[in-house]
């Protein structure tokens, strides 16, 4: 960063008196003609690091009290955010059209690596330094171009942490051992021991599974119409009769079957509106849905936008295990069907006495002794000392009162956020 005579003297001198100032580093004062050439010959003789000094009170000197950085510093910032948040490659910065447009400073690929694993490791202490002890983990999966990439999030008073997004050790098996390594290393990375997991979500479908197995038949004359309407004939012929394009199935993402039905639903009369001559020579008749089928479709869309509004409203970060709870509920009393898979005892809770004991105590409900049981990682450490060192006595507690809901409530950590 370049100063002007100006500029370094109205960083580095303060201005006592019209034509005289003091100099900020070493207190010592002098008088000004109509320039300031007194003052920046003083910097030159007795501050040699002036240029160091300037960049530090230019940061420093701002009537919000903000640290400013130097221009170097952003346009560093700036080539990382675009790299990443556009998903370019690290050697984006030196294509010709890109140094060409570009209102950065040029960088090299070797000098952004640099900055980026820099800056990777100096979020790495400052999550590490800012996590607590106790923590839930937040599993989820994608897929995109081959590779399976898992998501490890670290879920904290409303508030949820990246931790780990790569692929698994072993793609081959996915074998649940593989992903439990992956765990391992993520949390050793952040210096912290399994003990630390109060507990862990995982992405389950099998309730998509279960819709998808029922009417799978359905589904699949649907996807083989869209497959059969992507071509380049058949888009051709398509474009005449309605700008809609087809929306193929994807069996990895849940909106995307609600997409393809809803798809279906719209180009069902453009479909209707295409010739016989045309239907026949790109062969679509033979992919057609009956007029039954077609109405079962319709039926169908309804039922799964009602789920995809739950499914939207389920990615909500403020929703809390309560909240999950009373979605859920409402869907099993709207469709009974889904009672075995929504239900808090079904087959996929594992834990259904936790599950439980953690709605009671947000709820500040009476829990069981089973769910005392299960909730009671959730008790701060230092209060299970202090419970601990004040039931010293062998008979002391016989004379003590049975704790109450309030009790059971209050000795517990925020699950506010489960």
């Amino acid at each position: 960063m370049k100063f002007s005579n100006k500029d370094l003297y109205s960083l580095l001198f303060t201005e006592l008196a019209p034509k005289q100032a003091r100099c900020n580093t070493c207190q010592k004062v002098y008088k000004s003609g109509n320039s300031c050439t007194n003052q920046v010959h003083h910097l030159l003789k007795r501050h040699p690091d002036y240029q160091e000094l300037a960049v530090a009170a230019y940061r420093k000197s701002n009537r919000f009290g903000l640290i400013l950085s130097d221009q170097r510093t952003s346009d560093v910032f700036r080539w990382i955010e675009w790299c990443v948040m556009n998903h370019m490659p690290v050697n984006f910065g030196e294509r010709p059209l890109v140094r060409k447009n570009a209102k950065m400073e040029p960088i090299s690929t070797v000098t952004l690596q640099k900055y980026i694993d820099l800056l990777y490791t100096y979020v790495s202490d400052d999550i590490a330094l800012k996590l607590p002890e106790k923590f839930g983990v937040v599993l989820d999966g994608w897929s995109s171009g081959g590779y399976h990439f898992t998501a490890i999030m670290a879920c904290l008073t409303h508030r949820f942490v990246l931790l780990a997004f790569c692929p698994l050790g072993d793609e081959e098996g996915l074998r649940a051992q593989s992903l439990f390594d992956l765990i391992a290393d993520t949390l050793s990375t952040f210096k912290r021991p399994w003990e630390s997991v109060l507990f862990m979500i995982g992405d389950n479908c099998s309730v998509n599974q279960e819709i998808g197995r029922k009417l799978e038949t359905l589904l699949a004359k649907i996807h083989a119409l869209m497959k059969h309407l992507s071509t380049i004939k058949c888009r051709a012929a398509l474009r005449k009769v309605t700008p809609l394009a087809p929306a193929v199935r994807n069996a990895t993402h849940w909106s995307i079957l609600f997409s393809t039905v809803e798809r279906y639903t719209k180009l069902h009369p453009a479909l209707q509106s295409m010739d016989h001559v045309t239907i026949s020579k790109y062969g679509i008749a033979r992919f057609m849905l009956s007029e039954s089928e077609t109405a079962q479709a319709t039926e169908l869309l309804s039922t799964l936008f009602d789920s995809h509004e739950v499914t939207k409203a389920l990615q909500d970060p403020t929703l809390t295990l309560i909240g999950v709870r009373r979605v859920f509920d409402w869907v099993s009393r709207q469709y009974p069907a889904m009672k075995g898979r929504l239900a808090p005892d079904s087959a996929v809770v594992n834990y259904p006495a936790l599950e439980t004991g953690i709605t009671k105590t947000i709820t500040g409900g009476r829990l069981t002794t089973r769910e005392q049981e299960n909730c009671k990682v959730l008790r701060p450490h230092m209060l299970r000392h202090e419970l601990k060192r004040r039931h010293a006595s062998f008979w002391g507690p016989s004379f003590r009162k049975r704790p109450s809901a309030y009790y059971v409530h209050v000795c517990v950590v925020d699950t506010s956020y489960v």
